[in-house]
């Protein structure tokens, strides 16, 4: 029979194996909608620093860095290559919006050397390998406060590619927005049901949504539930007489929000509203539904489809990046660059 102490050790370690993805909404998001081929290994002599925000980085306090990971490109091939490597962590008074472009003066305090400068075998891979990642074990772990936006710098002191560049693809995360058709709408007059679509959305983006076989040249209501998801589909009979059993709601009854306009001469007519640049933002559901007048239809009203989107945030992380010197003193900023990273 196992002993408690045995029992406590094998949770532990299991534990410990569990990784903190970044950004966090790519956790379950196995391989991300783009690549990124030269960052952090294979831009030959190189120094690059990337900042990680503190309010997306879900380590708790007091938590030990140990290995520092990145998912390799799912779709993509690369060859094993040989870096003479260093890498340094610590804390930063930067974000991803205010990181400067002097690499030793982003750093509040001394930095950490947690690996190097020694040799790292970068290793290769083939399509397919999905979300497999590619692990730095640090020599000296690095204790992260919980509460601090984290700066990582890789240094590329030499490679054995002549010290050249080459490409080595690694999974990079955008912005995730999820978007919901409901159930289909009832037809207007000309026999279509009227379409409703929304695109992804970004905080400080544009929401788009867009009517599709509408009837021609009509008044549209798009009523609008801002931070209310869809409910199941409800019968509109108790609240539009005579409209045809088809024609079911989706939207919350409360807190509703109405925009109008025409439909073009094809039946089409799209919104385009703003999103605010600002974090809280992030993660917002808007429900939506369109109301289209038509005399010849029963309760003369066709409907729409019910559409749902969620707001999505760019990647909280940007590098600073220099090429062909690994001590140089400033570099060029690539803000939001979605390297997907894994701690441990």
């Amino acid at each position: 029979m196992r002993t408690f102490a045995t029992i406590l050790f094998l949770c532990t370690a299991a534990a410990a194996q569990t990784s903190i993805v970044f950004p966090s909404d790519h956790q379950n998001i196995a391989n991300g909608d783009a690549s990124i081929s030269w960052f952090p290994f294979s831009s030959g002599v190189s120094r690059m620093q990337i900042v990680y925000d503190a309010w997306d980085l879900q380590l708790p306090a007091n938590t030990p860095i140990t290995r520092i990971g990145f998912r390799q490109d799912g779709s993509s091939t690369a060859a094993s290559q040989l870096l003479q490597l260093e890498v340094r962590m610590g804390r930063t008074l930067g974000t991803s919006t205010t990181l400067g472009t002097t690499y030793d003066t982003n750093f509040q305090g001394a930095s950490n050397t947690v690996f190097g400068p020694a040799l790292y075998t970068l290793p290769g891979f083939t399509s397919g390998t999905t979300a497999a990642p590619v692990w730095i074990n640090l020599t000296t772990p690095y204790v992260y406060d919980g509460t601090s936006n984290l700066l990582v710098e890789f240094r590329v002191l030499s490679n054995n590619n002549g010290n050249q560049s080459f490409s080595y693809p690694l999974d990079m995360a955008g912005f995730v927005s999820p978007v919901v058709a409901g159930v289909q709408g009832c037809p207007h007059s000309g026999g279509q049901r009227p379409v409703l679509t929304s695109q992804p959305t970004r905080v400080g983006g544009n929401w788009s949504v867009s009517l599709g076989s509408g009837p021609a040249n009509s008044l549209i209501l798009l009523c609008l539930a801002p931070g209310q998801a869809m409910t199941a589909p409800y019968s509109l009979q108790p609240y539009v007489a005579g409209i045809a059993p088809s024609c079911q709601g989706q939207l919350p009854l409360t807190g509703l929000v109405v925009m109008s306009g025409f439909t073009n001469s094809g039946g089409g007519l799209s919104w385009s509203v703003p999103v605010p640049n600002d974090r809280s933002f992030n993660d917002l559901v808007i429900s939506s539904q369109v109301a289209a007048l038509d005399f010849f239809v029963p309760g003369g009203v066709a409907l729409s489809n019910a559409d749902q989107v969620q707001f999505g945030i760019a990647p909280a992380m940007t590098v600073l990046y220099s090429q062909g010197n690994a001590n140089a003193a400033v570099g060029s900023l690539y803000p939001n660059t979605g390297a997907v990273t894994l701690f441990n």
